[in-house]
Order: C-alpha cells, then sequence, then structure tokens
C-alpha cells in the first residue's frame, strides 16, 4: 500500500472504532487543515491527527510525527497541543487504536509504542500500548 492508502485505513478504522464507541467522526473540509478528523463524544469535540503505525521492531512500533505532503516527503512540523488535541495511532498488527495526548505527542517526532515488555523490562521512553488502547 502507498502512504496514502495506509494512511486511509488508518482514519477508516479509527472512525469505525469512534462509531463502535457512540461517538460522531466528521471530517475538516481543508486538507490542510493539521487534524484529520474531528470526533465528538458527546460532550466536546477533539481534534485528531491519525497515524499508522506497523514497525518491524520486536514487541514495539515507532510512530512516526512528521506529515507527508503529498510528493512523499515528510515536513519536519511537530505537532502541538493548541492545533491538535489528540494523536490516534492505528497499528495493524494488533488491529488497535491508541490514543495519545498532548503529553506523549507535544513537541517530539517519533513516539515508541510497545506491546510487549522490553526484555530487560525498561519501560522509560516507551509509551505501553495496553495502558493506552482506545
Amino acid at each position: 500500500m502507498t502512504t496514502c492508502q495506509k494512511g486511509d485505513v488508518a482514519v477508516l478504522k479509527v472512525a469505525t472504532r469512534a462509531v463502535e464507541k457512540g461517538w460522531i467522526p466528521s471530517r475538516p473540509i481543508p486538507e490542510s487543515a493539521r487534524y484529520d478528523l474531528v470526533l465528538d463524544d458527546g460532550k466536546r469535540l477533539h481534534r485528531c491527527q491519525v497515524k499508522w503505525a506497523n514497525g518491524k521492531a520486536n514487541g514495539a512500533v515507532v510512530c512516526q510525527l512528521t506529515r507527508h505532503n503529498g510528493s512523499g516527503v515528510n515536513t519536519e512540523r511537530k505537532y502541538h497541543a493548541h492545533e491538535v488535541d489528540a494523536v490516534l495511532v492505528y497499528i495493524p498488527k494488533l488491529d488497535e487504536v491508541v490514543w495519545l495526548t498532548p503529553d506523549d505527542f507535544e513537541d517530539k517526532f517519533i513516539v515508541t509504542l510497545r506491546y510487549e515488555p522490553a526484555k530487560n523490562n525498561q519501560r522509560s521512553g516507551c509509551i505501553m500500548v495496553a495502558d493506552r488502547v482506545w
């Protein structure tokens, strides 16, 4: 799949998960928005950037927090809380969606999501998928 196709699949998975939870998903009109979806939980609206993460590392995946500009080139621009409320990461190998808060993604280019404990039991620098499944 192309990068765009992977992004489309991730957005559809997140939208499906939102509907399953009773939330209402909607897409912003301009493609230039910093977020992919607006999710309405019945109490507030959440501006959400959606990512695909399916790395080859044992027990973990790395989520790139850069944006493709359509030409296949990443733009080195970080996401900030004043423009995005959450980053939702679809992990195809687990068929899970992980909800990241600004504390997790603000001012970072990558985030490591661990779905199995590290062999040395180290937890620093990684986010445990089980703690953030949405």
